[in-house]
């Protein structure tokens, strides 16, 4: 049994799954504040400062212990130079959706503007018809001489 096939087991319990919920979000956000902080380059004790708070504080949302505040996450960003962004996933889902609907209706307005320009072509091509001049001893139309 895979790791997949464990969890959709266990999922099965609604208390498991609300649990292990809690615990992949906690878990999540705790990695987000850890991996921040160090592309930052600032230690527990200086976002501390930084949102005036305690440096325990600071691990024990890292350490995900609790899940932390939006409040708690929005100083972090401030402090951070960032800013927080909270979405439900299946947004994610939806706004790749609407891009390729997107996508789709860019590409069939092109084809009708290209269809557009074609028919007038066309209609400009039946408006003024191209007229040759007949030369001196040119071919005529009927596949004679002219002379």
């Amino acid at each position: 049994m895979n790791l997949n096939e464990l969890k959709k087991e266990l999922s099965k319990n609604q208390k498991v799954k609300e649990e292990f919920e809690t615990y992949d979000l906690t878990y999540e956000i705790s990695q987000m504040i850890i991996e921040a902080r160090i592309i930052k380059g600032i230690t527990q004790k200086n976002l501390a400062e930084m949102i005036h708070t305690k440096q325990s504080g600071i691990a024990r949302a890292e350490r995900g212990i609790s899940l932390p505040s939006l409040s708690f996450l929005n100083k972090i960003a401030k402090a951070l130079s960032t800013h927080l962004n909270v979405r439900f996933s299946f947004m994610d889902d939806m706004k790749i959706k609407v891009n390729e609907k997107s996508q789709n209706t860019l590409q069939s307005e092109k084809r009708i503007v290209t269809n557009q320009n074609s028919s007038a072509h066309n209609l400009d091509f039946a408006c003024n018809p191209i007229t040759f001049k007949a030369e001196p001893n040119s071919i005529s139309d009927t596949g004679g001489v002219y002379a």
